[in-house]
């Protein structure tokens, strides 16, 4: 039988599966589109994440709320620089380090 900590650990390590699939698509696949969908995916999984992270850390450390607000807001930023990213490659490729950085970032401050 499963207990509550155990399902908690597999939503983690889900999540842990996600993000690797999403980062390793993102960043390998050549095709636009396909990047693109992959960078909104990634933006989206960093969001819940630092929302994770915010609702596990709530009482315990004002630190790790701001962490996690700072990579949602950065997940954000991602989706709104790959919106104007529509002339410009470079700030796609700005957009798609920002994105990972956000999951990144945010995923440790969950787990942590």
């Amino acid at each position: 039988m499963f207990t509550y900590l155990d399902l908690l650990v597999v939503v983690f390590l889900a999540m842990i599966a996600g993000a690797v699939l999403f980062l390793s698509l993102m960043l390998l696949l050549k095709n636009p589109v396909a990047k693109r969908v992959f960078l909104y995916l990634t933006s989206f999984l960093a969001i819940y994440s630092a929302y994770v992270g915010i609702r596990i850390n709530f009482i315990f450390s004002n630190a790790q709320i701001i962490i996690g607000a700072l990579a949602a807001l950065t997940a954000v930023a991602a989706m709104v620089l790959d919106i104007l990213s529509v002339k410009h490659e470079k700030l796609g490729k700005v957009a798609r380090a920002l994105a990972a950085a956000a999951l990144v970032v945010g995923l440790g401050n969950a787990i942590l």
